[in-house]
């Protein structure tokens, strides 16, 4: 069973012919409860134009119910895109601590914490001496950056979400920036974020000075692992576009949310709508293209994992526009 996409909370497809058989309805019903009271409204594809504005109209609905019920219990949480005072590293969040153990040895650690939809402190530590310094300090600013993403979306933190996409965008920019360095520039950049000389908004500056935006490539096959999607596969990856390039604002088309690396196959696949994909992951084909799908070992048991709530909406416009079979 496929996982209800998280953009689709509370909302529900209604598709339905009375029993006579001369009225129907189509619309997007939302329903909601709050304080044992329930809170439905129907956005009907006729009244409001389309399928797709009666989606959106609906979400605009539900979201703002959510902010009212969170508001009056008292959940709504504030997301923080400042240094705080304590951190030592100039990067939001991640932190390098020294601690003595028992043996009398020096551990040395890269860390970092960050909130949950549960309200409890999400955290993730790891000694530098198993991969290094570099390579354990990329690996707590991958946790805190998937940690932020969990966020998105999500009741609590529905007013913050331009917050999370910059913190979001931020990890992603220095990843792409460390991958990018020599081992003497690591060096380099890694003894001014150590420095106990520098203080952090110093070292803030001189990080986010050298951080670039990256190539869209570059970012897009950051997020996903460096691998295509579907099979894992390093090599011949293609950038490809969910929301097609000439069908894409300029926004759009430099959205790094805007893209699945793929290996060729798939890539033309996804392109000419034989196949999409849905938020969960979960591989689509078209029924006309299951017998050469089968003949080049394209899966219906195949699925990209979950996908980044930042994806949703141009995954959608993909299903709804360009794949060519049936929804069910």
């Amino acid at each position: 069973m496929n996982k209800k996409p998280r953009e689709l909370y509370g909302i529900f497809r209604i598709d339905t012919r009375s029993d006579n058989g001369r009225s129907t309805t189509h619309g997007w019903q939302v329903r909601l409860t709050y304080n044992k009271k329930p809170f439905n409204k129907l956005f009907s594809d006729s009244v409001c134009g389309s399928r797709d504005e009666a989606l959106m109209r609906a979400k605009e609905f539900r979201d703002q119910r959510l902010i009212e019920f969170n508001r009056n219990a008292g959940f709504l949480r504030k997301v923080s895109t400042e240094l705080n005072s304590s951190n030592t590293s100039g990067i939001i969040g991640v932190n390098r601590t020294e601690y003595l153990e028992k043996s009398s040895s020096i551990s040395e650690i890269w860390q970092t914490a960050f909130p949950t939809v549960s309200g409890k402190v999400g955290t993730k530590s790891m000694s530098i001496h198993k991969k290094g310094e570099m390579a354990t300090l990329k690996i707590i600013i991958n946790a805190r950056m998937e940690g932020m993403s969990d966020l998105i979306g999500t009741a609590p933190y529905i007013l913050f979400g331009s917050e999370l996409r910059f913190l979001v965008d931020y990890y992603l920019n220095i990843l792409v920036f460390f991958d990018s360095l020599s081992k003497q520039e690591e060096d380099e950049i890694l003894a001014v974020i150590n420095s106990s000389k520098i203080v952090n908004t110093d070292k803030a500056d001189i990080i986010n000075g050298r951080v670039g935006q990256g190539s869209y490539r570059e970012r897009l096959l950051m997020l996903w692992g460096n691998k295509c999607a579907v099979t894992g596969a390093k090599l011949f990856i293609v950038a490809s576009h969910i929301k097609p390039w000439v069908k894409s604002t300029d926004i759009e088309r430099l959205d790094v949310y805007n893209g699945i690396p793929l290996s060729p196959v798939y890539d033309k696949a996804f392109d000419s709508g034989y196949i999409t994909f849905n938020t969960d992951g979960s591989i689509v084909i078209s029924e006309e293209f299951s017998d050469d799908g089968g003949k080049m070992k394209i899966d219906s048991t195949e699925n990209i994992g979950e996908v980044h709530p930042f994806s949703h909406m141009y995954l959608e416009f993909h299903r709804n526009k360009i794949y060519r079979g049936k929804l069910f």
